[in-house]
């Protein structure tokens, strides 16, 4: 009898530690989808990650390696994108570092529907996520432009807009490590996957303007734009928002990289009849002021725009302040440029005037984001 009742006590220690060893457990099943931890400060510190049924996660920030030839030289790094291969093994989770080529082991301490609990004592807490994309609205196009920060400009990505049908336009100039401005194609299942990023975050109902609370940030500017119209821009300080937005913009910033130089076909004329980054639309004592991915996005327009011999009203000055300062002029020289929204004319010293069209009114078009302010109002 005793022989019987210590076999039945063993035998039941058994099975519960085959249980908690995952044997019983549905992990790879229970582990698919987007899965959040509300009480991450910053995303950078592990507010987000999606796993996925062929058994890749994705951390939504780059894996890197970064190296020197020789000590007083600045690093360079190598990134191996965002996502990564998982496995299950007993209570861990193994995820593979593309970067250092080793499997990291993660101590699963729950792991059901709805919760994920990493570490022996339950450190990091994740809660899965649901969205119904049915009233999230697609974008016809994502800008992001980048700036400032302290330390290697490694973080710096480029400035891109996406467009729906997989058109990427990029550039940055030298500090982003990019000379000059590109064109490139990606799939519009690519173009879907980044899109369905950012609609996560709930664009419509999100705040303008996120700022981390310390000095040498990186600042980034967003614009969405929908039905031709921009829908909304953001700007963000040092990666505040919240976590499925912050979440979502690496996979575009960082797109360039990632894409075969045979695909990237030079854009030389996108610089010629650019406005500068803050040149707003003047007229009077009000200034139209532009964001940085606003200002790309109507750059964008310039560079597609058509050349015209039309008169207009030039009821708005564009004219960068250098312009104005300037009492050494040579023939060529821009002098000065106009705009009603529409047409664009650029004069040059002792040459003809250059007018685009760029076939619509884009302070008319874009009213609900777009504000005239008073010209002393720097806010």
């Amino acid at each position: 009898m005793k022989r019987a009742r210590l076999l039945y006590y063993v035998g039941m220690i058994s099975l519960l530690a085959a249980c908690h060893n995952g044997v019983k457990h549905n992990y790879p099943k229970d582990i698919i989808g987007n899965w959040k931890n509300p009480r991450a400060i910053r995303h950078a510190m592990g507010g987000y990650m999606s796993f996925y049924n062929n058994d890749t996660v994705n951390y939504y920030w780059e894996f890197y390696k970064r190296h020197q030839e020789k000590p007083d030289e600045e690093y360079k790094y190598e990134f191996f994108g965002t996502k990564a291969r998982y496995r299950f093994s007993g209570d861990s989770l193994f995820v593979f570092d593309p970067a250092e080529k080793t499997w990291d082991s993660l101590h699963i301490f729950k792991l059901n529907t709805d919760t994920l609990i990493l570490g022996k004592t339950g450190w990091d807490t994740l809660l899965k996520q649901h969205y119904s994309y049915d009233t999230l609205p697609k974008f016809d196009k994502i800008v992001i432009v980048g700036s400032g920060g302290f330390g290697t400009t490694a973080w710096i990505g480029a400035d891109e807009i996406l467009s729906s049908d997989g058109t990427l336009l990029f550039g940055g100039g030298g500090m982003k490590g990019i000379e000059g401005f590109y064109k490139a194609k990606i799939s519009v299942n690519k173009f879907e996957e980044i899109d369905d990023n950012f609609r996560r975050a709930d664009i419509k109902h999100i705040k303008t303007v996120f700022v981390y609370p310390a000095t040498d940030q990186v600042v980034i500017w967003f614009t969405f734009v929908k039905d031709g119209r921009i829908y909304k821009s953001i700007r963000d300080a040092g990666q505040a928002g919240p976590a499925e937005f912050e979440a979502a913009y690496p996979s575009l910033w960082y797109l360039y990289r990632y894409i075969p130089k045979l695909c990237i076909d030079s854009v030389k004329s996108f610089q010629e009849n650019s406005i500068p980054p803050w040149q707003g639309f003047s007229s009077g004592d009000s200034v139209l002021r532009l964001s940085m991915s606003e200002n790309f996005l109507l750059n964008e327009y310039l560079m597609e725009g058509k050349k015209a011999d039309t008169a207009f009203n030039e009821q708005f000055d564009l004219s960068p302040a250098e312009l104005r300062l300037n009492n050494k002029l040579s023939k060529g020289n821009l002098t000065k440029v106009t705009s009603d929204g529409r047409f664009y004319k650029y004069y040059y010293y002792q040459e003809k005037p250059l007018i685009i069209d760029i076939g619509f009114n884009f302070i008319e078009r874009n009213t609900t984001v777009l504000k005239f302010k008073n010209a002393d109002d720097k806010n």
